[in-house]
């Protein structure tokens, strides 16, 4: 089926286009510069408050619940990326569709993360920390600010993506240097990390509904029927982003 080009996409000359594309790698680089300078300068706060034998755990319960997050992808952020850049009148059914899928791995992961996490032969501030990391990183930041980002890069604003990430890593270098003065531990640690990740989660949402489009959550019975029940020639994971991207594109 053929796509109705973006309007805004056809109003562009190559120049404006190129400028487009200029200005959006500035302000990704940026951001990325921002995300690389405030991990490391958290990581030596960290080293700090924690110590040595600290910080090992620290580490190991983000790459812990990291792991976990990765599963949560299968490319679904790029495919939101595309079709809310070609479908503009259907950005808002594209964005629910995606966040419902999401949701719906999640909530498929959580128990594996439980079982595994009480497997660990670690004290039980590490199992909590672990909690804590997941549901900072798995709901909120996988979860949502990662797709919402993507519209940003869909709608050539990201600007407001630079923005959002230096103000997240102020909250989260300030709620991290609080903790060092106060003298708190690995759960506080990362009581104060799912505050930031929380704030960043809402911050972008925000912005994504105000600016560009109305925030939802869809995924109703024809979405499961097609997603689960109909046959697809790719084996699983594979399976998940084809009928997904098939899902949104012919619909």
């Amino acid at each position: 089926m053929n796509q109705i080009p973006n309007e805004g996409m056809i109003n562009q000359t190559p120049t404006s286009r190129s400028t487009a594309i200029a200005h959006n790698t500035f302000w990704n680089l940026m951001a990325k510069g921002v995300d690389f300078l405030g991990n490391l300068i958290a990581s030596v706060l960290v080293a700090r408050i924690l110590g040595v034998e600290g910080f090992g755990q620290y580490s190991f319960v983000v790459a812990f619940a990291t792991i976990f997050s990765m599963g949560m992808d299968w490319s679904l952020d790029n495919i939101l990326i595309r079709e809310v850049s070609r479908r503009p009148k259907d950005d808002s059914k594209v964005f629910g569709v995606i966040l419902g899928l999401k949701f719906l791995i999640l909530l498929i992961l959580i128990p594996i993360l439980i079982a595994a996490n009480q497997g660990l032969a670690m004290t039980k501030g590490v199992h909590t920390a672990i909690y804590l990391a997941a549901a900072g990183i798995m709901v909120f930041r996988v979860g949502f600010t990662r797709i919402a980002e993507g519209v940003f890069l869909a709608r050539d604003a990201m600007g407001q993506k630079a923005l959002a990430t230096i103000l997240y890593q102020v909250v989260r270098l300030v709620g991290v240097a609080g903790v060092l003065w106060a003298h708190g531990g690995l759960i506080i640690l990362f009581v104060i990390l799912l505050v930031a990740d929380l704030f960043q989660a809402l911050l972008v949402g925000i912005w994504v509904h105000f600016r560009h489009l109305r925030l939802s959550l869809r995924l109703d019975k024809q979405d499961l029927r097609f997603f689960f029940l109909n046959p697809c020639p790719w084996g699983f994971p594979c399976s998940v982003s084809v009928c997904t991207f098939s899902r949104i594109s012919l619909s």
